[in-house]
């Protein structure tokens, strides 16, 4: 079985032709890597870059890295109980966090008994 991606070949605004892979098949569908293509064509076509929104979506900082920075960063430089927060980290908040993007988190998603 092969897995041949879907892509779509656009112009940028510069004139410069770029490739978006929308899928793979058989994991995205005929059906679905054309939607995929019209939507990417009118970002397009409203001055937007589809290949530029993809790698933006992916290099988004996670709660995870996010610790990481503040422990290395802040915590054990500037706190002698850094070992406590480290800990209370990995213990109640990692696990449910760790892989989330860091902008979706907000005090209302946060439920401490849940």
């Amino acid at each position: 079985m092969t897995f041949a991606p879907w892509t779509v070949f656009y112009r940028d605004k510069n004139g410069r032709q770029k490739r978006l892979t929308v899928g793979r098949y058989p994991a995205v569908k005929l059906v679905d890597a054309r939607e995929l293509a019209r939507e990417a064509q009118r970002k397009v076509a409203h001055g937007g870059d589809p290949v530029v929104d993809k790698r933006a979506a992916r290099d988004v900082l996670t709660f995870g890295e996010l610790a990481k920075e503040y422990i290395d960063g802040y915590a054990r430089p500037n706190k002698r109980s850094w070992q406590e927060d480290e800990r209370q980290l990995n213990a109640s908040l990692l696990p449910k966090w760790k892989t989330r993007p860091a902008g979706e988190i907000s005090t209302l998603r946060i439920c401490w008994r849940c």
